[in-house]
């Protein structure tokens, strides 16, 4: 039998062949692409626990100190650079305070806080709000 004979009866993949071939194609993309999805799925959830802790933080600091001002302060955490925004607002003799933690780079809120205190004094004797 010559060899070109050969080459010249198989002129097409059946079926099967290209069936095997992508599975096999498969098994190898496959695990892939989920080691590649875990990877990036817990950098992000790094970075909003991370914004999380900052946000607590920062708002427990702003209720201690009663600073109630507005502000934007840039903080860096294990490599990554946040943005906090601190908005104030009164409204009668409630206080609202809005934290947004957003990332440096993309601009993305990760997290914003919203709460209300009532206060009518604060406690080193200084008058926020005026009698009406």
């Amino acid at each position: 039998m010559n060899v070109l004979s050969y080459f010249h009866q198989e002129q097409a993949y059946t079926i099967l062949e290209t069936l095997v071939a992508l599975t096999i194609l498969f098994m190898t993309l496959i695990p892939f692409f989920m080691i590649l999805n875990n990877m990036l799925m817990s950098q992000n959830n790094l970075k909003r626990t991370l914004a999380i802790n900052l946000a607590e933080r920062e708002l427990e600091k702003c209720l201690i100190t009663e600073d109630f001002t507005n502000s934007e302060i840039q903080h860096t955490v294990s490599g990554f650079n946040f943005l906090i925004r601190r908005n104030v607002k009164f409204q009668g003799k409630l206080v609202m305070i809005i934290l947004e933690i957003r990332d440096k780079e993309s601009e993305k809120s990760l997290i914003k806080l919203k709460t209300f205190r009532h206060y009518e004094q604060l406690s080193h004797g200084k008058q926020i709000f005026s009698k009406e």
